[in-house]
């Protein structure tokens, strides 16, 4: 691992434990990596990193991050079926 990926692993880790959303996805796109970006609660937020998120979310579902945490709870608004993505 060089040097740049160390520092931006632990850049990206510090961001994502400070991370703290709970609501419903508004808009909803996935970058060329498969990373998603939406809006919730009129804030962006841009999930890059170690998480794989398959492509499982989608506009209308709920979703629950506490600070402090790297899980990601996805409430899937069809079925209210919870999916859980932890780093």
């Amino acid at each position: 691992m060089t040097l740049w990926s160390h520092i931006s692993n632990k850049r990206q880790l510090e961001e994502d434990l400070n991370t703290n959303v709970n609501g419903e996805i508004k808009y909803l796109e996935y970058g060329i990596k498969g990373d998603p970006t939406f809006w919730v609660n009129g804030v962006k937020y841009n999930l890059a990193g170690p998480y794989n998120f398959e492509h499982k979310i989608d506009e209308g579902d709920s979703i629950v991050k506490i600070a402090g945490s790297t899980t990601y709870k996805i409430i899937k608004h069809l079925s209210q079926k919870e999916i859980l993505f932890r780093r």
